[in-house]
């Protein structure tokens, strides 16, 4: 059989629509086959995509408020920017799970202080850093530093969601008997 033969073409075009019956049965089952749920499926689908395309700038928008990089641009706005000179560095941790620890020196209104912070292995501190604050003196930051956010992230991962609450609210709303 070289594949061109008169019966391997009839066993695939019998493959094919062996294929597409069990696909209109699977989609007849969730779906069923009332022609009036198809329609607000569609509707449902249509509330997802709509809702993605409206959501995608919003969430964007709200990452950015949450974002260490948006404390950053206030900071320098308000020119509250210190330079700073690296005066010890150790590592720790094991070999998966590297850290750098890194003690800066800054000057600000005249007083020496330290800053201490960590950077995620393989990044590691550098010679200089440049510092930053929103307000308050006191609470400094390095913009390339290791930072714990988790609460960040479940706010964010909570928001992504967004356009499936409303795809499920419409599902509610429209009264879809669910599959089994």
């Amino acid at each position: 059989m070289d594949g061109n033969s008169p019966e391997d073409i009839n066993e695939l075009i019998t493959y094919i629509q062996q294929k597409l019956h069990e696909f209109k049965t699977d989609l007849t089952e969730f779906y069923t086959d009332d022609p009036i749920n198809w329609i607000k499926w569609i509707a449902v689908y249509a509330v997802l995509i709509l809702a993605y395309i409206w959501w995608i700038p919003r969430y964007n928008k709200i990452s950015y408020r949450f974002s260490w990089e948006r404390k950053r641009d206030i900071a320098i706005s308000r020119n509250h920017v210190i330079q700073s000179t690296l005066v010890d560095s150790f590592r720790s941790g094991k070999d998966s799970n590297k850290m750098w620890h890194a003690k800066y020196l800054y000057v600000i209104d005249g007083e020496e202080r330290i800053h201490r912070c960590m950077f995620n292995f393989p990044s590691v501190p550098s010679r200089t850093a440049t510092l930053y604050y929103v307000d308050n003196p006191k609470k400094i930051f390095c913009y390339g530093e290791y930072h714990w956010e988790i609460p960040k992230g479940f706010v964010l991962v909570f928001l992504m969601f967004v356009p499936w609450y409303l795809a499920m609210v419409t599902i509610l709303v429209l009264g879809i008997p669910l599959p089994k």
